[in-house]
């Protein structure tokens, strides 16, 4: 199940963690939270970045 989390510390940093995605489909799915919350942020990628993205179509569905 492919799932964006932001995390908001009690300094009000901001962490996106895109979880269940493979190759940049992590960065299409962020990017328009990243620009929403003022981008700049450093990027690291996860193991999974490095995998082929799925041929699959699946819902999106972003939860705030």
């Amino acid at each position: 199940m492919r799932q964006i989390k932001v995390i908001i510390d009690r300094y009000g940093n901001t962490k996106i963690d895109a979880e269940g995605f493979t190759g940049e489909s992590c960065v299409a799915a962020t990017q328009a939270i990243e620009q929403v919350l003022g981008g700049g942020g450093k990027s690291t990628k996860k193991p999974e970045y490095d995998q082929p993205a799925g041929t699959d179509q699946e819902e999106q569905t972003l939860r705030f």
